[in-house]
């Protein structure tokens, strides 16, 4: 498993569990406490689905500025080739961390 794989199958085990959540409850009723409701609302499905949307256009530009930027010969190289190097992003490194917990995460991941 790549870390592009990685990262994607994360987004969407997070996407499927916030599409669950919003078809099936109000956040409102989840809790009787104020503070517990508010983080609900400000952190809810809704939130979890457009972060998840943003994570991908992330990724593919992240993949697009790594592949323009060539090498010491000023080569340009493809994202297939620069995975297969380990030639991974900064900002893809980073959002793998948020991941870490997971058993397939990869320590060589990291920033």
């Amino acid at each position: 498993m790549t870390i592009t794989e990685f990262v994607h199958a994360r987004i969407a085990d997070d996407e499927a569990v916030a599409s669950r959540t919003s078809a099936t409850s109000d956040v409102r009723t989840v809790s009787g406490n104020p503070a517990v409701t508010a983080h609900l609302h400000r952190f809810g499905p809704e939130r979890v689905l457009a972060e998840c949307a943003v994570k991908r256009a992330l990724i593919q530009d992240l993949w697009e500025t790594a592949s323009l930027s060539g090498n010491e010969f000023g080569a340009f190289r493809e994202r297939r080739e620069l995975e297969r190097d380990g030639a991974y992003p900064v900002g893809l490194r980073h959002l793998a961390t948020v991941y870490a917990w997971h058993p397939d995460f990869q320590e060589g991941w990291r920033p």
